[in-house]
């Protein structure tokens, strides 16, 4: 691949040399002495010593080199593959070529029609073109082969992120950046603060007279003059004992149903972990 270069205006106080046709053009800063017309170039030193921070005008300059290598070096990539296909192309036709043409140097130079230097010939270019032939084939199974490792490490990656069914807050976090998780473990749960809805519990004995899609009222301290209205959306098919948060022993003891309450019109106002009381009408 040949050099990019990128044309800079030249200063008072620099040395220009000049490489050959078609070659790279640096500029360089040098100190000279006056009257000697000689190329005063300093000594070569490493490149880490002849670092130094560009001024703002320097910078603007090398951005504008860099765009046009990124550019050009595009440029180059789209050749490059331009002349991959085509050395492909010759070599396939080299492949069937040149065997052929030294099938036919051998029955020449076997009559003694051709010369044995013309056959030497003709079995070195065949040979160049099987060469070719293999190189171009390697070159696109390493493609082949680099587009397959790509997809896969996509795949990968589609795989590793998270998305949560529900839009919502992050309540709590059961896993922390870089912790292993086996299936069906739970990383988070969040919660709903678009359509919030209130998990209570009733009493065996209350449980016959209700029903899905019956209407409640909810009641929250934080909003004494105020309800929100509610229905319930499920009920538990199976008994259970209160759950640990009841308040006295007696009631830890009863078996209740659980009921799913969904609110309407609470979105933003009902908060996660808030106790709330709910009203329900018996139905006879």
């Amino acid at each position: 691949m040949p050099a990019i270069g990128c044309a800079l205006p030249a200063r008072r106080g620099d040395s220009a040399r000049r490489a050959s046709r078609g070659g790279l053009h640096t500029l360089q800063q040098h100190p000279h002495r006056r009257g000697d017309g000689r190329d005063s170039r300093s000594p070569a030193e490493p490149a880490r010593r002849r670092t130094s921070l560009p001024s703002p005008q320097g910078r603007g300059r090398l951005g504008a080199c860099r765009r046009h290598g990124r550019r050009a070096g595009a440029a180059w990539t789209v050749r490059a593959d331009r002349a991959a296909a085509r050395a492909r192309r010759r070599g396939d036709d080299a492949h069937g070529r040149h065997p052929r043409r030294g099938s036919r140097a051998r029955v020449l130079a076997a009559q003694g029609i051709a010369s044995p230097q013309e056959l030497e010939r003709l079995q070195a270019a065949a040979a160049a073109a099987v060469a070719r032939l293999q190189s171009v084939r390697a070159s696109v199974r390493e493609s082949q082969a680099a587009h397959a490792a790509a997809e896969v490490t996509e795949s990968v990656r589609d795989q590793l992120v998270l998305l949560s069914p529900a839009e919502g807050i992050v309540l709590t976090r059961f896993a922390e950046p870089g912790e292993v998780i086996a299936a069906g473990v739970p990383v988070v749960s969040v919660g709903l603060v678009r359509d919030p809805w209130i998990r209570a519990y009733v009493g065996e004995r209350f449980v016959a007279r209700l029903k899905a899609g019956q209407e409640v009222r909810i009641r929250v301290d934080g909003y004494p003059d105020s309800a929100f209205i509610g229905r319930i959306s499920d009920i538990a098919p199976r008994a259970e004992f209160t759950p640990r948060a009841a308040l006295t022993e007696r009631e830890r003891a009863d078996l209740v149903f659980g009921i799913k309450v969904a609110t309407d019109g609470a979105a933003g106002r009902l908060k996660a972990g808030m106790p709330v009381r709910v009203e329900i009408p018996l139905l006879p």
